[in-house]
């Protein structure tokens, strides 16, 4: 039962393909990331999406940034510092509850530099936010929590209403979970319901059959 809500589909299962392409140098834009799902097919059809999805200007930026800092690239990368001041620029406070997730996963991996470092290792030293990032964090939580419906998040703009299947799903609030997750590493708390609302409606998603679970 993927969605607890009256009148909504059931579940859907579908194929997704990976392409790989080889293309001319001429035809490629250095640094540039498309983020799309469906493409070349529209909205209109089952399936489709637009090419480029430009609603979600910030999301495909602070993903890389993300995976860059997960795999340890210096925070003083010149990529990475001009990942973030464009970010920081223009698009300090996101539209979508993708992008807030994303992006605050992006500013809490930046603490992740510090861990690394010897002495943090030997004192066993959580890491910390500091400066801009610390203070960009705690508005970003702050605006994930009030982007919530009931008990999860849609990748919808704020106040967007009327999504299929119901206001919330999975994928988007597991991806909210986590960045609240990783911001409470940091030592930005998340009050106690939203956590146990994230975990009442996950478990409502288990099929009737399933393994019983227990909180």
């Amino acid at each position: 039962k993927l969605y607890p809500v009256a009148n909504t589909p059931e579940s859907i299962y579908a194929l997704g393909v990976k392409e790989l392409w080889e293309v001319s140098a001429a035809q490629v834009k250095p640094g540039l990331v498309v983020h799309t799902a469906g493409w070349p097919m529209d909205n209109a059809t089952y399936g489709g999406g637009q090419g480029g999805n430009e609603q979600y200007h910030a999301g495909p930026t602070a993903l890389s940034l993300y995976a860059l800092l997960k795999c340890k690239q210096p925070l003083k990368d010149p990529v990475i510092k001009k990942g973030f001041d464009f970010l920081w620029k223009k698009h300090k406070k996101p539209a979508s509850s993708y992008e807030v997730s994303m992006l605050l996963l992006a500013v809490t991996a930046t603490a992740d530099q510090s861990k690394m470092s010897r002495t943090l290792k030997k004192k066993k030293a959580k890491p910390k936010l500091t400066g801009r990032y610390r203070q960009w964090a705690g508005k970003l939580v702050d605006q994930l929590v009030d982007m919530r419906t009931a008990r999860g998040w849609r990748y919808n703009y704020q106040g967007q209403q009327g999504a299929p299947g119901g206001p919330e799903d999975l994928s988007s609030t597991q991806l909210a979970a986590l960045a609240l997750f990783a911001a409470e590493r940091m030592g930005i708390k998340v009050k106690k319901k939203v956590w146990e609302d994230i975990l009442s409606f996950s478990l409502e998603q288990q099929d009737d059959d399933g393994a019983e679970v227990t909180i």
